[in-house]
């Protein structure tokens, strides 16, 4: 795997303590298996297979024990059985050989060989444990020779991304020891694909410079097409959501599959007019119809109420994700003062120490709403700016001076200049009686170097629809 498993901790909430005694669980399973040094190894997807482990196998009560890297400062580190702590640490270096090995294979690297080196001399080790187990390890030894003969021969996608799925799909049936088998394999078959898919994106760029094989690149061509790849992951993404959630029944892999999907969702290309099924299906307590797109789309301050049947301010939603507030779902009154039962899956919800119920929430930031369609805007980074585009009608928030450094950088991201098109049957807020995001001021409109543009004049902010950066630039 690709270490792309981390989940972020703004989506984590409540869920925090049981995720990090699993991320110190890892630490602690390598250092037991490798001692200290080994301990460096440890990575998100091993985390990710400690919780999925702990989660079929039963889990047990966290246990306080000294930090590997501070021993004087304790940490929860959760429970597993000896057999399986030291199958995983095993499992983990057998995926972290193969994976140094295929990026030697591609850069002949100085590093890359003193790693593979390194990891070597644990090697008697690590076939003992996994062959005593009946660990198919020739699978995983294998890899990198299967995958460099398919990207000689394989002309699709499809086949580019068979070795690793197949490979992830053979390691999730055998954790499962004879539980869920068919289950597990299709989990790990559509998490091989999805995380190949992914790394090919993410590498397309640095792959053309230093003249390495991209799959992208050999299917498609030379240049970059980001809606085409927001369209590819977000379809590999929807079908990994449909593998996950057969598990909900599992503690406490189902408390943090939601958490993992949006964390990985963040890492995509924006694409238009996508809502991920996850988010729908959170917003339980809304009546809301199909094509309305959940809470994201209808909660909140300036929400629609005809959406959300009653109104969208308080009781929202299931999960406070759409919302990511606790004054939408942790109370029927709406306020976010008292301690309750909360449900939100924000970071800014819930103290990082507790558990549900024992909370004392602090009122969340709303999340900001597009001046063109009510959506909710997503954060992006463009170099040293936080750029809040919208998903729906592709339209940017620029907050005051954010396009003076804009129009300084050499160069700038293809999904700011040119972004994916807005939905076909998206109708946008007339000009003139749109709300500021910030402040929720009339904006005001304006004409600049020919562009017609939306000016806050409270918070100095400024509101381009799609395609209008570009004109502005350009002029």
């Amino acid at each position: 795997m690709f270490g792309q498993l981390g989940i972020l901790k703004r989506r984590l909430g409540c869920a925090r303590p049981a995720y990090q005694s699993h991320f110190c669980a890892s630490c602690h399973l390598m250092a037991e298996f490798g001692g200290k040094p080994a301990s460096l190894w440890m990575n998100y997807d091993l985390t990710f297979l400690s919780v999925l482990l702990s989660s079929l196998v039963g889990p047990g009560t966290a246990r306080a024990l000294p930090c590997t890297a501070l021993p004087w400062r304790k940490v929860q580190v959760a429970p597993l059985p000896v057999r399986e702590r030291q199958a995983l640490a095993a499992l983990n270096l057998a995926l972290l050989a193969a994976k140094l090995e295929d990026d030697r294979q591609d850069e002949k690297g100085l590093t890359r060989r003193l790693a593979g080196a390194w990891v070597a001399t644990y090697q008697k080790k690590v076939d003992a444990v996994l062959g005593e187990s009946g660990f198919p390890l020739e699978l995983i030894r294998a890899l990198p020779e299967r995958q460099l003969q398919a990207e000689k021969t394989a002309t699709t996608l499809e086949e580019l991304s068979a070795p690793t799925s197949e490979v992830i799909g053979a390691i999730l049936a055998h954790l499962g020891e004879g539980r869920r088998i068919d289950e597990l394999r299709a989990l790990g078959e559509a998490l091989g694909t999805f995380l190949y898919y992914l790394d090919a994106a993410q590498d397309f760029q640095q792959d053309a410079r230093k003249k390495r094989f991209n799959a992208l690149r050999h299917v498609w061509g030379p240049e970059w097409q980001e809606t085409r790849a927001a369209a590819l992951l977000h379809q590999a993404l929807e079908t990994l959501s449909d593998r996950l959630r057969r598990f909900e029944d599992l503690q406490p892999l189902g408390r943090l599959i939601g958490p993992l999907l949006d964390s990985l969702a963040d890492r995509l290309p924006v694409h238009a007019g996508w809502i991920p099924s996850w988010r729908r299906a959170q917003a339980a307590n809304c009546d809301c119809p199909s094509d309305c797109g959940g809470c994201d789309s209808c909660c909140g301050s300036g929400g629609d109420a005809a959406c959300c049947g009653s109104g969208g301010d308080t009781g929202c939603c299931a999960h406070g994700h759409g919302c990511n507030a606790c004054d939408c779902c942790c109370s029927s009154s709406g306020s976010g003062n008292s301690t309750v039962e909360c449900c939100c899956w924000s970071a800014d919800c819930c103290s990082s120490g507790s558990e549900v119920g024992t909370t004392t929430p602090t009122t969340a930031p709303m999340p900001l709403r597009c001046p063109g369609c009510r959506g909710t805007l997503k954060a992006q980074k463009a170099g040293k700016v936080e750029v809040d585009s919208c998903p729906f009608c592709a339209g940017i928030w620029l907050d005051k001076n954010e396009l003076v450094v804009l129009s300084k950088m050499r160069s700038l991201p293809g999904w700011l200049l040119e972004p994916v098109p807005s939905a076909p049957d998206k109708d946008l807020v007339p000009e003139g009686e749109r709300e500021c995001p910030r402040c929720q001021m009339k904006l005001q409109t304006a004409d600049s170097k020919g562009v017609r543009v939306d000016l806050c004049r409270g918070c100095e902010g400024l509101w381009l629809d799609r395609g209008e950066l570009n004109r502005l630039l350009k002029s």
